[in-house]
């Protein structure tokens, strides 16, 4: 059988030593014999192939690696095994983000909606559902617990059940966070929580106001108060806040949240179509972003916000593309991504609607699962698609940006500062 260099392969040298990287399979050090024989493939023993084979490092020749992942992701977006859930329960909110992409509304979910959901996941599992994962989103979502309580109660009473593997996550502000909630967190199987603070006091409550409060001081004062709290940090990146994220690090980072912190997310304010010309004009493209993004992962680690991070392959880019994962508004109506919340021109039914059958005569829904972000030349030729896979989907759909992900301009950079940090 002949070989080939895998496509996914990212040489690069740390202090002369030679490393390749394949994301499916980590990176590695090659001594000097084994980088000859990956470089003189038709010389190399079977010993030194079986190596190689096993470290992902090469592959058959004859296979289209570019194929393969477009194969896995249409096996994992069509497995009607799993269902993904964003629900809604309000679009209430006490921030006026104006990033936001919520149209915001004083309603709550009521009962009747609730029933609507249960009964929806149910005939799913009744249908042989085996992985239900849900995300708590607003709007902010704390604003109405109640809704929360009851539909966490009935998922986990059904899941138990069917026999279903269930877990779920919430997206907040942070501003209403209380040590009563973290225990009922747990009681409901919410398992992840996610709080932004973007930047330092100033750029904070500039981007993320509140109309009475400092929001970053509501924060930081949950997040100082609440002891058995443990959540993960989204950091938004524009040009009003680029200068100062450094000083929220350094704040965090003499603070008893530091050791709260499981993840640190970095990720720029995306220019969308929604906003208006002067919100777009401060948001950074993916280039600039990239070129920052590095001075600002080496400044976490060096804190210890974050004692590592990671570089893995994704199988799918957006829960668009997924045949089984839909948003929930609190009235019900059914989206195909939360970024079409409270946009009734983008709803694709209500639960009861949704079927086989429904997905497939339903334009909106045809449109999201069949416009595939990577099947195109761009893609096919990029050697960092795995961790990409299409990047920015929102901009794929509005055509007028560049969609690619920030790691196509930045990854010999952050490959070799993870060798750095991780000492290999």
């Amino acid at each position: 059988m002949k070989y080939k260099h895998s496509h996914y392969n990212i040489e690069f040298k740390v202090d002369d030593k030679k490393y390749i990287y394949n994301p499916y399979k980590g990176i590695f050090k090659l001594k000097d014999e084994l980088y000859y024989a990956y470089n003189n493939l038709e010389n190399a023993s079977d010993k030194e192939k079986k190596i190689l084979l096993d470290k992902k490092l090469i592959v058959d020749s004859k296979i289209s690696e570019y194929g393969r992942v477009k194969l896995i992701r249409d096996i994992s977006r069509l497995n009607e095994k799993q269902l993904f859930l964003s629900i809604a329960p309000t679009f209430s909110c006490n921030f006026l983000c104006e990033y936001c992409f919520v149209k915001k509304s004083n309603m709550l979910m009521n009962e009747d909606v609730e029933k609507e959901i249960v009964d929806f996941v149910e005939k799913r599992l009744k249908e042989g559902l085996k992985i239900l994962r849900i995300t708590w989103l607003g709007g902010e979502p704390l604003l109405n617990m109640e809704s929360i309580k009851r539909l966490s109660i009935k998922f986990i009473t059904l899941c138990d059940k069917y026999e279903c593997d269930y877990s779920a996550f919430i997206i907040t502000n942070g501003s209403l966070l209380t040590t009563e909630y973290i225990k009922i967190f747990k009681t409901l199987n919410i398992n992840g929580i996610q709080i932004t603070i973007d930047g330092s006091e100033v750029s904070h409550n500039l981007l993320r106001p509140m109309k009475k409060e400092n929001s970053y001081k509501k924060i930081m004062k949950n997040l100082l108060s609440i002891e058995d709290l443990k959540f993960n940090l989204r950091i938004n990146i524009s040009k009003e806040n680029l200068e100062d994220v450094n000083e929220l690090i350094k704040y965090i980072s003499n603070t008893n949240i530091k050791g709260k912190i499981l993840d640190t997310h970095i990720s720029p304010i995306y220019s969308t179509d929604y906003m208006n010309e002067e919100t777009r004009e401060k948001c950074l493209n993916n280039y600039e972003f990239a070129k920052m993004e590095i001075n600002l992962i080496k400044e976490i680690l060096v804190s210890g916000i974050a004692k590592k991070f990671d570089l893995l392959p994704m199988i799918v880019g957006s829960s668009k593309e997924v045949f089984w994962s839909f948003s929930i508004d609190p009235e019900g109506n059914v989206y195909k991504d939360e970024y079409y919340l409270g946009n009734k021109e983008y709803r694709i039914g209500k639960l009861k609607d949704i079927s086989v059958n429904h997905m497939t005569n339903n334009r909106i829904a045809m449109e999201c699962l069949n416009n595939n972000p990577i099947d195109n030349s761009k893609c096919e030729k990029c050697n960092v698609l795995p961790l990409c896979m299409g990047g920015n989907i929102q901009h794929f759909y509005e055509s007028t940006h560049n969609s690619c992900s920030s790691i196509r301009y930045n990854i010999e950079e952050k490959l070799k500062l993870y060798v750095d940090r991780m000492d290999i």
